[in-house]
């Protein structure tokens, strides 16, 4: 099965993220169009092959347990030397619903707007100036169907509950190769005690979408691994997220929440934005494993929904393998 074309690159490789392509996009569409929950918890992880983890947001080195670690924050030092501005705390009213997503929006554009001020020159932000790239607001949510990604071809459409991808960075290809994607999601849930342990819909599926786009760039012909680091917003909290797929299980390594209506919140604003400004790292052409279409269980979406088999996923043909 080779749907998608790489030129130069080992025919082999070509099948192995062909077949990676195929179970990314029908993970999202059985995850988007079949699954009637809005969290996923431990058995349901289990029926969509997720995997979840740790990680810990202080570690420069061997932070994510059991996994490779593709994302390092910006070195302390490094960030000091960066204006520092004191997190202003925020009072929100959570007596109605949407409170907590705004919230969440806040807390996003705080950070945008710290990290990212004009006054700021590029490269004391980052210690290779360019590396990211920046591609604006407002695109995966609930309200607009059939978002574009401007920067290339990304379809998505996503039923309720309501939630949204703020926003993109990616590593330029014209100036440093790295299929590494950071992106920030806000949710309009807050956390509680099983919230360790679970997934929110709208995690993976703006984890899958740029996956998958990324995955098919000539430019990343090499690579087989697509990581993605997900700031999630749930409410006046957050919590940094590490993704990636390796052929059969999409993996997912969860920090602790950081709790923003907390009295050290100064030192979760710090540790936020280092994150932000994160470098890519990790050995991205590890090749994966990844059988051929056909053998891998079913998909199952909910009990009170049909099983997914790989055979049976129909894949509209306006979005590519």
């Amino acid at each position: 099965m080779s749907t998608c074309e790489w030129p130069g690159v080992d025919p082999e490789l070509v099948d192995r993220k062909s077949r990676n392509a195929f179970r990314l996009r029908s993970l999202l569409i059985t995850l988007r169009d079949d699954f009637d929950g809005l969290i996923l918890d431990t058995e349901e992880l289990k029926n969509f092959r997720v995997k979840i983890t740790r990680l810990d947001p202080h570690a420069q080195e061997n932070g994510v347990a059991g996994q490779q670690q593709f994302f390092t924050p910006q070195p302390l030092e490094s960030y000091q030397n960066l204006a520092q501005p004191e997190y202003k705390v925020r009072s929100w009213d959570y007596s109605d619903i949407w409170d907590s997503y705004d919230a969440a929006l806040g807390l996003d554009l705080d950070r945008r707007n710290h990290l990212f001020r004009t006054e700021i020159p590029a490269e004391k932000r980052k210690p290779e100036t360019g590396l990211w790239m920046a591609d604006g607001h407002a695109f995966f949510d609930t309200w607009h169907d059939y978002k574009h990604l401007s920067m290339g071809g990304v379809v998505s459409r996503h039923p309720q509950p309501y939630w949204k991808m703020q926003s993109i960075l990616f590593t330029d290809p014209e100036k440093k190769s790295h299929p590494h994607a950071l992106i920030s999601v806000c949710h309009k849930f807050r956390p509680n005690e099983n919230s360790d342990n679970t997934v929110v819909r709208g995690e993976i599926l703006a984890a899958l979408n740029v996956m998958h786009w990324r995955i098919h760039m000539t430019v990343f012909g090499h690579d087989e691994l697509f990581p993605i680091l997900i700031l999630s917003y749930w409410g006046r909290s957050a919590r940094i997220v590490q993704a990636h797929f390796d052929g059969v299980y999409f993996h997912m390594a969860l920090s602790p929440f950081l709790d923003f209506d907390a009295s050290n919140n100064q030192e979760y604003w710090d540790l936020l934005a280092r994150w932000s400004l994160c470098m890519p790292v990790g050995d991205t052409k590890v090749p994966t494993n990844s059988p051929v279409i056909g053998t891998l269980p079913a998909l199952r979406a909910t009990p009170s929904t049909r099983w997914i088999s790989e055979g049976d996923t129909k894949i509209p043909k306006e979005w590519p393998l």
